[in-house]
């Protein structure tokens, strides 16, 4: 799996809660634990199942990004991307400081740089 696929999972669930009909039964159906806010936006819950994915598709990514993989999707470097999911993910996952905590404490563990442009 390429490294911009977490992030392409991710915004693919954001392109979902913005299309608006049947979200419900896509996530359900695809085997993603999600739920809608009151503002309508999707949801990433924090179930076991989702955790878990979470944790290997970060894993993968890592190990591209340490292996020096330049493909990134539409951003320019891992930095970009792993921002872009931070972001994306602190308005759109329940508990998001786990998973943003997590992506910072497995970079930091692998010896990769700090993330610029985040806090």
């Amino acid at each position: 799996m390429k490294p911009h696929m977490l992030i392409g999972c991710t915004l693919l669930l954001g392109m979902l809660s913005m299309s608006g009909c049947g979200v419900s039964a896509v996530l359900n159906d695809s085997g993603i634990d999600a739920k809608h806010d009151a503002q309508g936006n999707v949801i990433l819950l924090d179930t076991p199942r989702m955790w878990r994915d979470f944790v290997q598709m970060t894993h993968i990514a890592i190990e591209h990004e340490l292996a020096g993989d330049t493909h990134w999707g539409q951003s320019k470097s891992a930095n970009e991307e792993w921002i872009r999911v931070i972001l994306y993910d602190q308005s759109h996952r329940e508990h998001p400081k786990k998973y943003i905590d997590y992506i910072i404490e497995q970079r930091r563990e692998a010896g990769l740089p700090e993330l610029v442009g985040y806090p």
